[in-house]
């Protein structure tokens, strides 16, 4: 499921009931987008337990798994760190160098392509003067004061 925003999240069921429901008339996709429609600005942990509610009271089948997009979460990370990169008015090779990487994992980092890990991040937060730090989604600084 795509939220308005961009943001997609894995919605897993236990059977195919909600989508045989879909198959006999029944509007199930449209319920579950109209839901997200509704409530995509509140925490993932409000999300969950609003669509939980969402799913009883209308007597679909319950929740067997519920997640961001991890690729998604990867995309936005690299974007982030681009956009922070280019506001620095760094290219590329000067903060890979300064990240101790080389330009072409940057790159493929910045498009998405690629995973970083803890230690990757943290070279890239430091090459841009910046710390690495854990917020949520939602509470992001606009100033770039966390990565």
């Amino acid at each position: 499921m795509e939220t308005p925003k961009g943001d997609k999240y894995i919605l897993g069921f236990l059977s195919e009931l909600n989508y045989k429901l879909e198959e006999g008339g029944y509007r199930f996709l449209d319920a579950i987008a109209y839901f997200f429609d509704e409530y995509f600005n509140s925490s993932d942990k409000h999300l969950y337990s609003e669509l939980s509610r969402f799913l009883i009271q209308h007597q679909f089948e319950s929740l067997f798994s519920f997640h961001r997009d991890h690729i998604q979460n990867r995309t936005n990370m690299g974007e982030r760190i681009r956009t922070l990169r280019e506001r620095k008015s760094l290219d590329v090779e000067t903060l890979a160098r300064r990240a101790s990487i080389q330009p072409n994992t940057l790159k493929r980092i910045e498009a998405g392509r690629l995973s970083a890990d803890l230690d990757v991040l943290s070279h890239i937060a430091e090459g841009l003067g910046m710390k690495l730090d854990f917020v949520e989604l939602e509470n992001d600084n606009e100033d770039g004061s966390a990565l």
